[in-house]
């Protein structure tokens, strides 16, 4: 068909492990267990991402939001609305 498989198999594949990337930060900045955090950080960190695509440029956006990230689970280590290890268990 001329369809090249392993350019294809590559593109597919670094699409995806982007998007589990993504959703890994948000799991782990909304909380561990936490639907509604979860919820929550999906907003900020797409309202944040966006604020700094905006105003600072495309380039500033991604390490904006991880220096972000990094300063809320400095502050709040289990994430926004996450339980602490004894109350998950």
């Amino acid at each position: 068909m001329g369809i090249p498989m392993v350019t294809t198999f590559m593109i597919v594949m670094v699409i995806s492990g982007a998007l589990a990337g993504l959703a890994l930060v948000v799991v782990i900045f909304g909380g561990l267990g936490s639907v509604k955090g979860t919820i929550w950080a999906a907003y900020v960190i797409g309202l944040l991402e966006a604020f700094l695509q905006v105003y600072f440029g495309a380039g500033a956006a991604l390490p904006g939001l991880f220096l972000f990230m990094i300063i809320m689970l400095v502050i709040r280590p289990t994430g926004l609305f996450g339980l602490g290890e004894a109350q998950r268990l």
